[in-house]
């Protein structure tokens, strides 16, 4: 456990993620998005002992940062800079092409989230209503793909809002706007919103054992997947 400021220049945390390995966590890592005043970037840092040591820099500043782990690999997102990825191990960058997520054909969007063996990605510039998926991973387990057995899906274009988060429960992947909800069941969604309640920040969207929290400018709903 370590606490302290990760830079002098700035505290404005922009994100914040735990990423475990699967090599008996010698490769786990806390990991921090954070503007760097100095030069007017953002940079993203991991925890060694009580110590924050920069791993990414050059970032967008002033963005929400997200991750998420895929194929024991953790990839960012912030919805600008291109997807990065890596596996944690200090000798080794961060991949802006290839690799198991083959990110260098990933699409740029501000979210992120892991659904039937498969990486989904929205917040699209320019495309705010699509979810674009890769396939799944390949028969040696080892990787997916962003060129082929990739699909997209277009989420009710007429609804007066855009896709501000994901989450999983019960078997679905839940896509929510502003002001509605959908399912999707890896294969089909509803024409039109399952319920007109939608979340405003993908940041409270959490998972507890069959339900899953969300919050909007109302108050604090849940749902396991249904109204």
């Amino acid at each position: 456990v370590g606490s302290g400021q990760v830079v002098a220049e700035d505290n404005t945390i922009n994100g914040l993620y735990q990423f475990i390995d699967s090599a008996g966590g010698a490769n786990s890592r806390l990991l921090t998005a954070v503007n760097v005043t100095g030069d007017g970037s953002q940079s993203v840092y991991y925890l060694a002992g009580s110590t924050w040591t920069a791993t990414l820099t050059g970032d967008t500043a002033g963005l929400k940062t997200r991750f998420t782990a895929f194929l024991d690999r953790v990839v960012r997102v912030n919805g600008t800079d291109a997807p990065k990825s890596w596996d944690g191990d200090t000798a080794n960058a961060w991949l802006t092409t290839g690799g198991p997520l083959d990110v260098g054909n990933m699409p740029t969007g501000s979210l992120v989230i892991v659904y039937k063996d498969q990486l989904c990605v929205a917040g699209i510039s320019g495309r705010p209503d699509d979810l674009d998926i890769s396939s799944v991973v390949n028969t040696a387990g080892t990787a997916i793909s962003w060129t082929s057995g990739n699909r997209r899906i277009r989420f009710n274009p007429e609804d007066s809002s855009n896709i501000t988060g994901l989450g999983v429960i019960n078997g679905l992947l839940i896509v929510f706007k502003r002001f509605a909800m959908y399912t999707f069941n890896n294969a089909a969604t509803q024409a039109d919103p399952l319920y007109r309640v939608g979340c405003s920040s993908h940041e409270s969207i959490a998972a507890a054992d069959d339900t899953l929290f969300f919050f909007n400018q109302n108050g604090i709903y849940m749902t396991n997947g249904g109204k």
